[in-house]
C-alpha cells in the first residue's frame, strides 16, 4: 500500500471520558470512510428501529465515499484555513464532563493536527464549521 492509501487525508478522534468511550472518522484519498467506535448501530428495516451493539473499540470499515465527494472534502480542506489553525486551543474558563478532540489533516505533502481541548465546551468556529461540512459529505 502506498502512503496516500495507509494515511488518512481527514481524522478526528475525541478522547475517552468518563461518560463515553473514545470515537473518531477518518477518510482516506480512495475515499474509505471509518469509524473509531466501540458500538455498532445496527438498522432493523423491517421494525423501522435503530439498536446499538457492543463491539471491540477499534477502526471499522462504513462506506466508499464516490471520487467526486473525496475532491470535494479535500477542497474543503484546503480552503478551510485548517493548515493555519493553532495546534492547540484552548478556554480559559473551567469545564466539565469534557474532552481532548483531536483533528488532523494530510494534504500535498503537508500534515497538521489541531488540539481542542475541553471539547464540546470549546467549539472552535471554524473548525466546526469544517467538520459540519465533512460530516455532511459523508452522510449517507
Amino acid at each position: 500500500m502506498t502512503h496516500e492509501t495507509t494515511t488518512p487525508i481527514w481524522e478526528d478522534m475525541a478522547e475517552a471520558t468518563p461518560q463515553r468511550p473514545a470515537y473518531g472518522r477518518r477518510v482516506f484519498a480512495d475515499g474509505r470512510f471509518e469509524e473509531y467506535s466501540a458500538n455498532k448501530v445496527v438498522v432493523e428495516q423491517k421494525a423501522m428501529k435503530t439498536h446499538m451493539e457492543p463491539r471491540p473499540l477499534d477502526w471499522y470499515p462504513l462506506t466508499t465515499l464516490p471520487a467526486a465527494k473525496v475532491a470535494k472534502l479535500e477542497k474543503l480542506i484546503d480552503d478551510s484555513g485548517f493548515f493555519a489553525m493553532p495546534a492547540e486551543i484552548d478556554v480559559p474558563q473551567a469545564a466539565k464532563d469534557v474532552t481532548t478532540w483531536t483533528v488532523t489533516a494530510h494534504r500535498g505533502g503537508k500534515s497538521h493536527t489541531v488540539r481542542v481541548l475541553k471539547y464540546p465546551f470549546n467549539q472552535p468556529p471554524k473548525l466546526i464549521q469544517l467538520v459540519n461540512h465533512i460530516v455532511q459529505l459523508t452522510a449517507p
